[in-house]
């Protein structure tokens, strides 16, 4: 009985509180992370064509990242579903 009732904790829908402060922080450090991380590919990446428009996606997947596994922290069932989701787009990319 024990086993049941953690595996049905641990599938639970957990709420963490996550505080504004925190969220606008990692937001912050996320994108100023990833704008290092392309200004950095931009100068010295090995690619010929189109390195500019390249690395000016990485702000982007990463704020969008950090976002996501903020949402899926602690959500089985919500991961699950976003890993579906986001398996779906990257096919139809």
């Amino acid at each position: 009985m024990n086993q049941n009732q953690t595996f049905e904790q641990f599938l639970a829908n957990q709420v963490p509180e996550i505080s504004p402060w925190n969220f606008l922080i990692n937001l912050l450090l996320t994108a100023v992370l990833a704008h290092l991380l392309g200004r950095i590919y931009a100068r010295y990446g090995s690619s010929l064509s189109n390195k500019r428009s390249f690395a000016a996606n990485f702000e982007l997947i990463a704020v969008t990242t950090m976002i996501i596994i903020t949402i899926v922290k602690s959500s089985l069932a919500l991961s699950l579903g976003l890993v579906g989701a986001l398996s779906i787009v990257r096919f139809r990319a």
